[in-house]
Order: C-alpha cells, then sequence, then structure tokens
C-alpha cells in the first residue's frame, strides 16, 4: 500500500526590518490522505536553494488529519517591494519522511514554484506543472 501527503492550505506572511528587507515566514498544511495513518519523521525545505529550513519530528498523523508546518527565509528589500507590486516567485524544493503502514521509512520530494502576493495569498505550482494550471492551493 503506497501512502503520500497532500500539501494544501499555503499562505505567508513578510515582517519587514528597518533596512527594507524581511523574514517571509510560508505556512501550510501536510494533510495524510490515505485511507491508514502514518509516522512522520521529518521534513525539510530550501528556497531559491538557500540554506534549508527542517525540523524532525515523531507525530501520528491520521487519515485527513491536518499537520501545520511554518518555515521562513530572508528576503532583500526588492523582493519584499516585489512581492507587493507583481508577485514574488521563488524555487522551492524539500522532502517528507514518514514510516509508512508498512513499517518502511519513505522519502516523498517535491520541487516546484511558490508565489506569495500581497495579503498572504500564496499558490504552489509542482514542477512538471504546465503554467496556469491548477496548483496546490485552497
Amino acid at each position: 500500500m503506497r501512502q503520500w501527503l497532500i500539501l494544501t492550505d499555503w499562505c505567508h506572511r513578510v515582517d519587514r526590518y528597518k533596512e527594507g528587507n524581511g523574514m517571509l515566514t510560508i505556512s501550510l498544511r501536510f494533510v495524510n490522505r490515505t485511507k491508514s495513518p502514518l509516522d512522520l519523521r521529518g521534513y525539510q525545505f530550501n528556497v531559491q536553494g538557500g540554506v534549508g529550513n527542517g525540523c524532525a519530528v515523531q507525530h501520528t498523523l491520521l487519515p485527513d488529519e491536518p499537520f501545520a508546518v511554518d518555515f521562513g527565509t530572508l528576503v532583500s528589500s526588492e523582493q519584499v517591494n516585489h512581492r507587493d507590486t507583481n508577485g514574488l516567485i521563488l524555487y522551492l524544493a524539500g522532502d517528507i519522511s514518514f514510516i509508512d503502514v508498512l513499517n518502511s521509512l519513505q522519502r516523498q520530494r517535491f520541487m516546484g514554484l511558490l508565489r506569495c502576493m500581497k495579503g498572504g495569498r500564496t499558490e504552489f505550482t509542482p514542477e512538471g506543472s504546465a503554467i496556469g494550471m491548477p496548483s496546490q492551493k485552497t
């Protein structure tokens, strides 16, 4: 039996510093859409190939149960301004580790484009998806 997680409910906020740059914090939820529980063990995100943000966890994720995740990355004043006008597009890669129903360690990798727009609206388009196709957003 194959298990996987859906990444959903993407949003973000920018905390600006006096210098004009800021911290971009991305929030999302992992959801187990399979019929069996899985044991979440950790996750990691890399924005634009920069320093990874990750966390080791031990959490049993029941079917349809959301697991909230936040991670951050520094953004320049130019990037903050671009987000406020046209939307900021960043490359995002990551992976999620979990123990499946067969007690086997699995890694679910993902990569794609993250679009952050003024007001917190956020869209993730997985790599290989056509531009303009529905993304993983709600």
